[in-house]
């Protein structure tokens, strides 16, 4: 974790950053339409994410009907180049913090940059469960909609943890900057 300090060089991080940006809105902006059809026949990706039982995961399959499920394999399909763009984005905005820190949040955010990548290895998880049970009315077995909802429930719990280190990192370094105290953000070494 400590060659996380100096290496990827900085210039490669912000690159490589502000490019998933860009591709985390576009194929973000490609998922909306399936998420506006899901959401109108009964409810939206994450309530199947998050459904946990072959009775709530075939009920919102039965209120999406064909169109609705039609709108959720897309929805899904386009999720897996989605989960490479917002991983380096996440990944690439929390090693930048990282860097203007100091001691412990330094290390935390080190850390924390494996959050993103695992997120998305543990949406990738939940895909290939949510996937599975499509077109399977009434006969969803019972192991697909828990692993999907238990990977769910920790991919967010791990982006969660990213977004309050940088609200308390970046904070701290926000505030660090305007009283002239801040680090630079370029890596030691």
């Amino acid at each position: 974790m400590e060659s996380l300090r100096s290496s990827p060089r900085q210039g490669v991080v912000i690159v490589v950053t502000v490019i998933a940006l860009v591709a985390t809105v576009v194929v973000w902006l490609q998922m909306r339409t399936a998420e506006q059809i899901m959401a109108a026949h009964g409810g939206g990706i994450v309530a199947y994410e998050l459904a946990f039982t072959p009775g709530q995961a075939d009920a919102l399959l039965r209120s999406w009907g064909s169109v609705g499920q039609q709108a959720a394999r897309r929805s899904l399909l386009i999720d897996f180049p989605f989960m490479v763009s917002y991983a380096l984005l996440f990944a690439g905005v929390t090693l930048l913090i990282s860097r203007t820190q100091e001691g412990w949040p330094a290390a935390i955010g080190r850390w924390l940059t494996l959050a993103a990548p695992l997120a998305a290895l543990l949406d990738g998880i939940e895909n290939l469960m949510l996937l599975s049970m499509l077109g399977r009315g009434g006969s969803i077995p019972s192991l697909p909609p828990v692993v999907a909802g238990v990977a769910a429930s920790l991919k967010f719990s791990l982006l969660l943890l990213v977004i309050v280190y940088w609200l308390f990192s970046g904070g701290r370094w926000l505030v660090r900057l305007l009283t002239g105290q801040a680090r630079t953000g370029r890596p030691t070494g």
